[in-house]
């Protein structure tokens, strides 16, 4: 069973911010407690992270998961809690 891995989000997320990404995303897991808001992930950011994830892992994601996810931390938890449950 495939899961969705601190790196594997961190990259996904940084192809979302582009060059913004290094100060935006620093080194380490500490932004994976940090809000999506402080982490400057606007809405049409946050579509297009979804938008990969389904791509990548091919699952759906519910409406709003995303936007409705406080953290990249529990975003994790979320995909990974349907990666398990198929």
């Amino acid at each position: 069973m495939r899961q969705l891995t601190t790196t594997d989000l961190k990259d996904l997320m940084t192809a979302c911010l582009g060059e913004t990404a290094e100060t935006v995303l620093p080194d380490g897991d500490a932004y994976l407690d940090t809000s999506f808001e402080e982490l400057d992930f606007d809405s049409l950011a946050r579509v297009e992270l979804g938008e990969k994830v389904m791509d990548e892992y091919k699952i759906s994601l519910p409406d709003g998961l995303v936007d409705q996810t406080p953290t990249p931390r529990a975003l994790l938890a979320h995909i990974n809690q349907l990666l398990a449950t198929g």
